[in-house]
Order: structure tokens, then C-alpha cells, then sequence
């Protein structure tokens, strides 16, 4: 089952997000939907629950109201602006991941706000394709479509579709050629030689009389007239060789050299994401003791991809000491990399 996070402002959306999180459990079970209240036990560090839960989950859907972009603190400034408001904090999370589906949900009315209302970390999220959901008699309509998106299957074509149409079209069709096929190659072995036709033919048969039989024993069946073919002449024209132009000198394979990056929207001046194996939810490497510092230079020798993690590589340093796995949004690979 698919870890769902979903992310919401109280003060813009809560009824209908109650609505939304009660029939998702019904669908994925209540341990694979996170709702904040509903999914954190008392006493639980806040922050602590909610990285954690963005960190595990596999689609972050994030509800939008018609308040959600505008909605201020006490100070009257725009919450969406605080670095620390959880709900940037959860979206950022889902962004920076690759692995993660972001779905943003449209509801009482709300419209998709654009690039240029979002914070910079946050911009990614305006060319995100949106469902919308609607209050009653629709409402059910649109969080069927919701579970069979995240499912994995489309609005109209759906697994028992794929079945229905490979049982009736695809399997018979194979069936035919199978069938079908020596046949048609008997038939062009008899044509490459007109004689192997009388040979076929059954001496008992009144159409063909002997005399007949005999005829094609004396003449070909198929009388071929040579005729002269003019000849084309061809001139080639002289085209571009590989002397024309430079060959390439870069070498595109691993080993290969990268460099310490941030991800977009963060601010942090040190990486601390090395990790045992490809996977963020893997324990940080012990090596090296420190936090890799921005720009630093470091020495790719391995990628690993995967649907749930996105693509991983190992890194080393200059001096060819093995460091971890890091995930890709912290590199940025040199130009004789694969990638």
C-alpha cells in the first residue's frame, strides 16, 4: 500500500479534508494515511512527526483552498512566507524528493496559484497537475478518481480494461498469425518453384488431365521475358565525414567527479545526507565525521535507481576513500558523468 501525507491548513480546509482523509483509510488503511492530529499520539514532538511522516510517505497531497495562499499570522504577514510554517515545510519536503508524488487537490472552489505567488521553494508546485474536488452530489466522483490516480490507473483505463481488451483483440490475433503462418510460408516455398504445383496435385483428379501433366514437364509454367532495363547513373555527392568534424575527448563513464550542492529554496551551508545505502529512510554514514561542506569536490564511481527512492550514487573522496550514498538532488554531476 502507498504511504499517503496529506497537507492542509485548518483555518481553509478542514471539514472537507476530514472527508477526504475518511474515505482514504477506508481505502488504504489508517496507518498509511497521516493527517496531523489524527496521526500523531499525545505527548509526540510536533516537528519530529511531521519529518518523519514526509520523509516515509510515497504521495504528499497537498489541499488547497481558497485562504491557503493568503492566510496571515498575528503579525499579519503571510504564513506561506515563514520559512518554519509546517505547511511550506511539508510541501518543500515532497518537492526536494524525487520518488515523491505531489498531488495538489483543489477545493471549495480554489483556483492553481501560480509560480509567481509561491516562494522559490515552493514554484515547482504551480506545474503540478491538479485534481479538483468537488463539495456534494460529485464529491464521491472525485475521490474515486483521486484513489484510482493514486493507484496508479488512469480515469477510463483501468487493469480489468488492459484484460478485457488483451482477451478479446491481442490473444485471438496471436492466435490467427500462429495458425496461419506455415500456411502462407508453404504457399511462397510452392511460388518460388511453379513445378512443385503439379507435384501437389492429385493424380486421381478429373480438372488435369495426363496430357496436361505432361505439358508442364515440358514447358515452365511461368514464362519469364527478358527485357533491357535502362541504367541510372548515380552521381554521389560528397558529404560530411568524421574528419569534419572534432571528435568529443570527454569520456562519459564512471568514475567521475561532482560537486556538494544544496537543494533549491534551502539554506543550509553544510551536507549531512551520506548515507549507508540508496535510501533516505537508510542511517547516515559514519564517514566521514563531519558534514560535507558546499562545493566541496567529490569522486562518483556508482548510481542506483529505483521507483521509490529516485537515483542515488556513491560517492568517494579525492583521495579515493569511500564515503556513502547521496541522494542526487545534493550533486551536481561534471560533464563527463553518464548523466
Amino acid at each position: 500500500m502507498p504511504k499517503i501525507f496529506i497537507s492542509y491548513r485548518r483555518a481553509d480546509s478542514q471539514q472537507i479534508t476530514s472527508r477526504i482523509y475518511d474515505h482514504l483509510t477506508n481505502e488504504f488503511g489508517e496507518k498509511n494515511v497521516f493527517k496531523d492530529v489524527d496521526s500523531i499520539l499525545a505527548g509526540a514532538d510536533f516537528r519530529g512527526a511531521l519529518h518523519e511522516a514526509t520523509a516515509d510517505c510515497d504521495v504528499m497531497l497537498v489541499v488547497i483552498g481558497k485562504e491557503w495562499l493568503s492566510i496571515a499570522d498575528k503579525s499579519g504577514n503571510r504564513r506561506l512566507d515563514d520559512p518554519r510554517d509546517f505547511v511550506r515545510i511539508e510541501v518543500e519536503s515532497s518537492l526536494q524528493r524525487n520518488r515523491v508524488r505531489t498531488i495538489p487537490l483543489l477545493v471549495e472552489g480554489a483556483e492553481m496559484p501560480s509560480a509567481e505567488k509561491l516562494p522559490d521553494s515552493l514554484k515547482q508546485l504551480a506545474y503540478k497537475h491538479a485534481l479538483t474536488i468537488h463539495n456534494d452530489p460529485v464529491f464521491r466522483d472525485d475521490i474515486t478518481r483521486l484513489i484510482n490516480q493514486i493507484k496508479g490507473k488512469g480515469s477510463s483505463w483501468n487493469f480489468d480494461i488492459i484484460k478485457w481488451v488483451v482477451g478479446a483483440i491481442v490473444i485471438p490475433l496471436v492466435v490467427a498469425i500462429i495458425t496461419i503462418l506455415p500456411s502462407l510460408l508453404q504457399n511462397e516455398r510452392l511460388l518460388d518453384n511453379p513445378r512443385n504445383i503439379a507435384e501437389q496435385i492429385d493424380d486421381s483428379t478429373d480438372i488435369i488431365q495426363t496430357e496436361q501433366i505432361a505439358t508442364l514437364d515440358e514447358q515452365p509454367l511461368v514464362s519469364v521475358t527478358e527485357t533491357s532495363t535502362p541504367t541510372t547513373t548515380v552521381q554521389l555527392i560528397p558529404g560530411s565525414t568524421a574528419t569534419d568534424q572534432p571528435a568529443s575527448s570527454i569520456s562519459h563513464s564512471y568514475p567521475c567527479e561532482a560537486e556538494m550542492v544544496a537543494p533549491a529554496g534551502s539554506y543550509v551551508t553544510a551536507i549531512n545526507q551520506v548515507r549507508i545505502r540508496p535510501s533516505s529512510t537508510s542511517s547516515l554514514s559514519a564517514s566521514p565525521a563531519n558534514p560535507q561542506q558546499l562545493g566541496t569536490t567529490v569522486v562518483v564511481v556508482e548510481k542506483s535507481s529505483s521507483v521509490r527512492d529516485g537515483n542515488w550514487y556513491q560517492i568517494h573522496d579525492n583521495n579515493n576513500n569511500y564515503l556513502g550514498w547521496i541522494e542526487e538532488t545534493y550533486l551536481h554531476l561534471a560533464n563527463n558523468c553518464p548523466d
